[in-house]
C-alpha cells in the first residue's frame, strides 16, 4: 500500500515544479499543512533509491486490475513515475535526494529514464 500512495506524493510536487509553482506549493504547506514538506523530504529520500524495484510490481497490481475489469490507471501511472526515478537507485547524497531535485527529475525525465538534476 505505501509503495503505491507515495508516488502521487511525489507526482504533486513534480507537477507544482513543471507549471512553475512548486515555491508557492512550499508556501502553502508552510502555512496550512507544515508536515507535508518534511514527509515529502523523506520520500524523496526514502524512496527514490529503491523507486526502480517497484515498477515491476506496479505493472503487475494494473494488469490484474484490468483483468478483473477494475481501472488499472493509479497503478499503471505510479510504473511510470518509478521508471523516472529508475536513476537514483541505490544513490545516498543527500543533496541528490533533496525533494526538489528528484520531483524536477520526474519532469525532466518524462518516462524515459534519463537523469538526476544536480543543479
Amino acid at each position: 500500500f505505501l509503495v503505491a500512495v507515495c508516488p502521487p506524493g511525489a507526482l504533486l510536487a513534480a507537477f507544482a515544479m513543471a507549471s512553475g509553482v512548486h515555491d508557492e506549493l512550499l508556501a502553502e504547506w508552510a502555512l496550512s499543512q507544515p508536515h507535508l514538506a518534511r514527509q515529502s523530504q523523506g520520500v524523496a529520500t526514502g524512496l527514490a533509491p529503491k523507486a526502480w524495484r517497484f515498477a515491476g510490481e506496479m505493472d503487475e497490481v494494473s494488469a490484474v486490475y484490468e483483468a478483473v475489469g477494475m481501472p488499472p490507471g493509479f497503478n499503471a501511472a505510479a510504473a511510470d513515475v518509478f521508471r523516472r526515478l529508475a536513476d537514483y537507485k541505490d544513490v545516498e547524497d543527500a543533496e541528490a535526494l533533496e525533494c526538489k531535485r528528484v520531483a524536477q527529475s520526474l519532469v525532466d525525465n518524462g518516462g524515459r529514464g534519463g537523469k538526476i538534476v544536480t543543479t
